[in-house]
């Protein structure tokens, strides 16, 4: 059996509220030999004169002084009525938790922000508010959590290691500090945590469907932390809320749509083989003939996956040869949690934008989402779903398709295709598969499918990085002229710019004829 291949990652955001909490810390140092061995002496006669401890250690009186003060300062002493030394009961207590030797613990009181997420009151790591997880799925409470002082300071209580891991870089000053008592707390702010899901799938002897793998996990720094088996299972019923039906075209129907005779093997009306196309293209029985196209499975935003693409972008820009800037135009799914991942999707978009921007005469790179609008609610929908992760946004009316297809183009660069494909029948979640080209006919073949889907649609920006943009900056003319006049006057400017074209063609053809 293959090992499991990573189809997905999506980014959810954790709802979690800030506190503020008021405590004592102790954190252990280093003790001075003379200090040690004096609170050593006090824990075993109870109490002493400072000159029995003066004699004890041959020390002059400034010494003692000295010796005393600081045994003062760090609360290891008391100095009774009488004038005798004796072990505080701070010293005692942290005697008594090592083993009955003595060690210089620091007292401090101060104020830790802490957050508690909403759904199992678990300590996590705040984060800054990022642009790319804008609109990202949010995990919601079924109740309300942790709404009283003292849940939250007993949460803080039973988890202050783990706040140690999140909040302390160095694992000396972790091993050493301890929580003393907790004074009061007060709620801060609410907070959004994304956690990234990662799903996985293996070949399952004997059966069409695959086997199903998600981790969840929270970044610290480069370093992932697992969550919480509770915190797992909120994730694993907020994936299974979703629901996929068969609707538009399906896998049959995009196979030969796309020109896909690989994957029609596979495929049987809206199921895909996916243990058998694996299994094929571990005995390379997958190709398409050339170098020029190869099969991709998985989200183009995954690490592998991204590499090729961009990969294949450079070499084919080596050779661009065209007359205009090359945009991107993606063309998106309307399958469940499509472009739902925060850091992975806007690497890759950022990537491609550096890219795209080197052939731009302003330097600015051009790359549209085509999502659906509607009406003015779905507009707003995709806005706010989208918005922090793709610099330019297109709505399109119902007359656009929109279903389980996807396409990512370059028009006469790059292009990929594939259809988003339900591995497991009792799960919404979908892995895409088809294949990225660079061939001169697939690239025309796939310039020509968008520009069908699309026929008929009124077309509007729905959002912009740049204030400038307009559909005739974003859209080849191929793509205006089929448009909807509802659009706007760059339709009508790109028919007549056509109209113009296609006459001086006409005239080049008849002068051609009569010499």
């Amino acid at each position: 059996m293959s090992e499991p291949r990573l189809g997905n990652l999506i980014t959810v955001l954790l709802p979690a509220r800030s506190y503020k909490i008021n405590c004592a810390l102790t954190t252990e140092k280093l003790m001075p030999g003379i200090e040690q061995f004096a609170c050593r002496l006090l824990l075993i006669f109870d109490q002493l004169y400072p000159s029995e401890l003066q004699n004890y250690f041959g020390l002059t009186d400034r010494e003692r002084e000295v010796l005393l003060d600081g045994l003062l300062a760090n609360r290891l002493i008391n100095i009774n009525p009488d004038g005798h030394i004796e072990a505080s009961s701070f010293l005692r207590k942290h005697a008594a938790n090592n083993g009955g030797k003595p060690s210089l613990v620091k007292y401090q009181e101060c104020t830790e922000e802490v957050a508690f997420d909403l759904l199992t009151l678990s300590i996590c790591k705040p984060q800054p508010n990022r642009r790319f997880t804008s609109g990202l799925p949010e995990l919601l409470p079924r109740h309300q959590i942790g709404g009283d002082a003292a849940a939250v300071t007993e949460a803080f209580s039973s988890q202050f290691r783990h706040h140690l891991l999140l909040s302390r870089n160095r694992e000396y000053e972790r091993q050493r500090t301890k929580l003393y008592k907790i004074m009061g707390c007060s709620s801060h702010e609410m907070v959004q945590l994304p956690i990234e899901i990662e799903v996985s799938y293996g070949v399952s002897a004997g059966s069409i469907e695959q086997q199903k793998f998600t981790r969840s996990y929270e970044y610290l720094g480069n370093t992932r932390l697992p969550l919480s088996n509770e915190l797992e299972a909120h994730i694993a019923d907020f994936l299974g809320e979703h629901k996929l039906d068969e609707f538009g075209i399906d896998c049959e129907d995009f196979c030969k749509l796309a020109n896909d005779k690989v994957l029609l093997q596979f495929a049987n009306g809206y199921k895909f083989n996916y243990s058998g196309w694996i299994e094929a293209r571990e005995q390379r029985k997958t190709g398409y003939g050339t170098s020029l196209t190869t099969g991709m499975l998985g989200a183009v935003y995954l690490s592998h996956n991204s590499k090729l693409f961009i990969s294949m972008l450079h070499n084919a820009l080596r050779d661009y040869i065209g007359k205009t800037a090359p945009k991107a135009l993606w063309y998106s799914s309307k399958v469940p949690l499509w472009g739902a991942n925060g850091s992975q999707l806007s690497r890759f978009t950022r990537a491609l934008g550096d890219i795209l921007g080197n052939y731009a005469d302003d330097k600015i790179a051009r790359i549209s989402l085509l999502h659906p609008s509607a009406d003015e609610g779905e507009k707003r929908q995709e806005r706010k779903r989208h918005l922090g992760r793709f610099p330019t946004g297109i709505g399109l009316t119902s007359e656009a398709k929109f279903d389980r297809l996807e396409i990512l183009l370059i028009p006469d660069v790059i292009a990929l295709v594939q259809y988003h494909g339900q591995p497991n029948s009792d799960s919404a979640l979908t892995l895409p598969i088809g294949y990225i080209t660079v061939e001169p006919e697939r690239l025309e073949l796939l310039k020509k499918l968008m520009i069908k889907r699309t026929e008929g649609a009124v077309a509007t920006i729905t959002w912009s990085e740049s204030k400038f943009e307009n559909l005739a900056s974003l859209l080849p003319v191929e793509f205006l002229i089929k448009l909807n006049k509802k659009s706007g006057e760059d339709v009508d400017a790109a028919i007549k710019k056509m109209q113009i074209y296609n006459r001086a063609e006409t005239a080049r053809a008849i002068l051609s004829l009569r010499k």
